[in-house]
């Protein structure tokens, strides 16, 4: 008989129990430092660096714990004077004290299998939490504990630091593609850890500042793929003789030793059979590093740890590889192997569960399995087949996707021809990155201190400006693919995350975000000291879209490079006659911006049309006569007579105009025309629904006041979104990066299933996708379901800022917006890619400047 590793010497000890049938088993417990993330404008405590613990207990027997008698959630009586004290000059919760009232005398239910101690609604109300009688009294210090029962959200709480970080970054968190320089960067200058905690985690080899029972050994899951490296442990657990064959990976990995032989804590039992049958109480932990659940590959990570085998490749059947697409093959091999689990919605909700996702994220990822399991089975099981390579494109052509002239991908960069102003821009981006690069691999500490001098003399900003197509972000990214060939690293900020996203699909290798999280634009200037080096770290920094930043946001970066010796590559690219930024100032009001070496573009590459070039050049600096107006306006009317269309309208552009993107100023503008394109593409054409479903709520205009901004009144609403084969939409989160799961992709609507809520869509890129609802919070406002999808046929026109379109329809539905028509027109190449709508006026045309 083993001997139990339960402790008996504690406050929560049963000394009548035996040592099998102690309360508590075993702990996790780990410090955090206050770093005054939420510090209120009177307290000292916050902020200070100062040290406490958060402890995890974990056991099966506690009604023997008597809780009820040590644990208290009320002031304690007068003849307690000291009790009283400590627990009322300790921290109180904010708004209540997370306990439920509860007026009757402090018990355990054995029925709920938890405690439940006296708690008034003046207890609840002042913020009074649970603490233990015996530890307040010595330790004098603030308590709050918790009975969690496994909820995800105490347990994170107690286990793991929540996100500090800015939201475009905690989205990119779990992200499988982001580098571990992005991570370190992240958490140094964003997260800026106190004095205290950096040198703890410093000698956290030798003082770790968590505590665990037993071991802990990492281990990277490694994926079922035949004619790979197997890992070491895999192979000692194929050739393991005494596991037998109905033991999981994971199990063998608690119970055995680094030689794969039984652990030293189990042989004492000298049986090999009680080896594979006895429990595990935390002896060994396996820190198993898996990917995102949203990931394919991780389900072959669980068939690793979960499904026995002797060959690890075998996990692999090799008929599903012809069966299913290739984003849901591990998916398909998971549910082939252990149906009964992944079709239990309640056993995979138990699990996520113990790992700590909160509700939100845990019905999200049903969804997500729901939607997928669907899919796989119809592909294995229930007929569907995969189209063919012409189908497919036939299917993209039909949704406006595809170009008939579509020739395929060919590697762009071999085929360009740089003109002067081009290799102009790249040969002075490229000297300061060679110079940063020198700096960086330089060993004498001289030559590098004449580096930095260098640099700091001679060193000056970049900007690539000039109008939309004339290659600069074509020629900057030609320098961003040299930096990283010579090993060098590369932050690349832009406005928005859509915009974001597009690049990080160029450049998985950069550190990628929004200006605002790149360079800590959200925080004030006093609160933003911290990031002073947070360029030291970088060989060449790109900014795109200039014109949409402030005075004060580029001195902020301008400063930023300043404390990094002017060492990076600065660089700044746009085109200030296109749309502003919300603030009234911009680059160009900074007094350094005289001090900026400018480089101008002018050569048009994407305008291929004489006609249209003029158009453009006068659009850019001015406001459009009467006549002027008219010239534009002429053959290129997309209705006329009225300022909104009609369904009418509709059908006649789609007929004429199959592939057009209707762009407009206003989210509403661009929901009705959504809502019209369906109407006469589908609903009026007598074409079966395959349904409702409840769409992305950014679209809903009732979520929006009249100044644009969000209520915060309700949750959001979802769009409501009447679904047809053949709809095109656009995905409007990112959830699956190397599946083509992003936010902006475009895609056409094949199938609709209700009962599983899969909405299988084929990418423009030809993926086949399950769609399914995610469940999120949305800050002050509340928590909201709706499927990532927007109709596809109008948006405004900020989104479409930096791309390339093959015909558009511009509808400027309200007056001076600022360069609104010279952006939207200047997406097209020819002078027969565009139409106007609405009854437009000189001022609809206002230039930026």
């Amino acid at each position: 008989e083993r001997k139990h590793p339960g402790w008996s010497d504690h406050i929560l000890a049963d000394v009548t129990a035996a040592a099998t049938q102690q309360p508590a088993v075993n702990f996790f417990f780990r410090l955090e430092f206050q770093d005054g993330q939420r510090k209120l404008p009177t307290q000292r405590y916050h902020g200070s660096g100062r040290v406490h613990c958060h402890s995890l207990n974990f056991g099966g027997h506690f009604g023997r714990a008597r809780l009820a008698e040590q644990m208290m959630a009320t002031v304690p009586a007068d003849d307690q004077p000291t009790l009283k004290g400590y627990m009322l000059g300790r921290p109180h919760g904010r708004d209540d004290s997370g306990w439920p009232v509860e007026l009757e005398e402090s018990r355990w239910d054995d029925v709920l299998g938890r405690v439940r101690l006296h708690h008034t609604a003046a207890d609840k109300a002042a913020g009074h939490r649970a603490f233990f009688k015996e530890t307040l009294e010595i330790t004098k210090c603030h308590q709050d504990v918790l009975h969690c029962d496994r909820r995800a959200n105490s347990m994170k709480y107690c286990a793991t630091y929540n996100a500090k970080f800015s939201d475009s970054f905690a989205q990119d968190w779990l992200c499988d593609d982001i580098s571990g320089n992005a991570v370190a960067r992240k958490v140094l200058f964003e997260y800026h850890p106190c004095e205290p905690e950096m040198w703890l985690y410093i000698a956290g080899r030798l003082a770790p500042p968590c505590q665990y029972s037993g071991t802990m050994v990492p281990l990277r899951v490694p994926l079922p793929i035949p004619g790979t490296e197997k890992n070491k442990l895999v192979e000692l657990y194929e050739k393991s003789q005494w596991r037998g064959d109905d033991m999981t990976f994971l199990e063998w990995l608690r119970k055995s030793g680094a030689d794969g032989k039984i652990a030293r804590w189990q042989t004492t039992q000298t049986l090999t059979d009680f080896a594979r049958t006895c429990g595990m109480n935390g002896e060994k932990l396996i820190a198993a590093d898996l990917l995102a659940m949203s990931n394919d590959k991780f389900f072959g990570q669980w068939m690793t740890l979960h499904v026995p085998f002797r060959r690890h490749e075998d996990l692999l059947d090799p008929t599903l590889a012809e069966a299913v697409p290739a984003s849901y093959l591990f998916l398909a091999n998971a549910w082939r192997r252990r149906p009964a689990y992944w079709t239990d919605q309640d056993a995979v909700r138990r699990d996520l569960e113990l790992q700590s996702f909160s509700d939100a994220k845990i019905q999200t990822l049903l969804a997500m399995l729901r939607a997928n399991l669907y899919l796989v089975e119809q592909c294995v099981d229930g007929g569907l087949r995969l189209p063919t390579v012409a189908e497919e494109r036939a299917a993209l052509r039909r949704g406006g996707l595809l170009d008939d002239e579509d020739a395929g991908e060919e590697d762009a960069e071999a085929k360009l021809q740089w003109n002067s102003a081009q290799r102009h821009l790249q040969r002075k981006v490229d000297e300061a990155v060679d110079r940063s690069l020198a700096h960086r691999g330089e060993d004498d500490d001289e030559r590098a201190e004449d580096k930095r001098l260098e640099a700091w003399t001679h060193g000056s900003v970049i900007a690539g400006l000039g109008p939309p197509g004339t290659g600069k972000t074509t020629a900057v990214d030609a320098c961003v693919r040299r930096t990283l060939r010579c090993g060098g690293r590369v932050l690349y900020a832009l406005p928005t995350g859509q915009q974001a996203a597009r690049v990080r699909g160029r450049f998985p290798d950069c550190d990628v975000d929004t200006c605002s999280g790149a360079f800590g634009l959200w925080q004030s200037s006093q609160d933003a000291l911290h990031l002073l080096d947070l360029l030291a770290t970088y060989d060449l920094v790109v900014v795109d879209e200039v014109s949409q930043l402030s005075k004060h946001d580029f001195n902020r970066i301008l400063k930023l490079w300043d404390a990094a010796s002017r060492m990076p590559a600065l660089v700044f690219i746009g085109d200030f006659h296109q749309l502003p930024g919300v603030e009234p100032t911009n680059a160009k009001d900074s007094a350094r911006w005289r001090h900026v070496y400018k480089v101008g573009l002018w050569q048009m590459w994407r305008c291929q049309d004489a006609a249209l070039n003029a158009k453009l050049r006068l659009l850019r600096l001015n406001q459009p006569t009467e006549q002027q107006l008219r010239d534009i306006c002429r053959g290129h009317k997309a209705w006329s007579q009225k300022n909104e269309p009609e369904a009418y309208d509709m059908l006649r552009l789609h007929r004429e105009h199959p592939d057009t993107v209707v762009a407009t100023c206003t989210r509403r503008a661009a929901a009705l025309v959504n809502r019209l394109s369906t109407q006469v593409l589908f609903s009026d054409r007598g074409k079966k629904s395959l349904g409702t479903v409840e769409a992305d709520w950014e679209a809903n205009i009732a979520n929006y006041l009249l100044d644009g901004k969000l209520r915060s009144d309700r949750p959001p609403l979802p769009q409501p979104l009447a679904l047809f084969a053949g709809l095109k939409v656009h995905l409007t989160r990112n959830l699956d990066k190397p599946g083509d799961f992003v936010n902006g992709m475009a895609a056409v609507v094949q199938s609709f299933h209700q009962p599983s809520g899969c909405l299988r869509v084929l990418t423009e890129t030809g993926r086949h996708l399950a769609v399914y609802p995610i469940t999120e919070y949305v800050e002050e406002c509340g928590t909201v379901t709706a499927y990532p999808i927007r109709a596809g046929y109008a948006c405004t026109i900020h989104k479409l800022q930096g791309a390339e379109l093959p015909h558009v329809t511009v509808w400027l539905d309200v007056k001076h917006m600022r360069a609104a028509g010279y952006v939207a027109i200047s997406r097209v190449r020819t002078d027969d890619a565009y139409l106007l709508g609405g009854l437009l006026t000189p001022e609809h045309f206002t230039p930026a400047i």
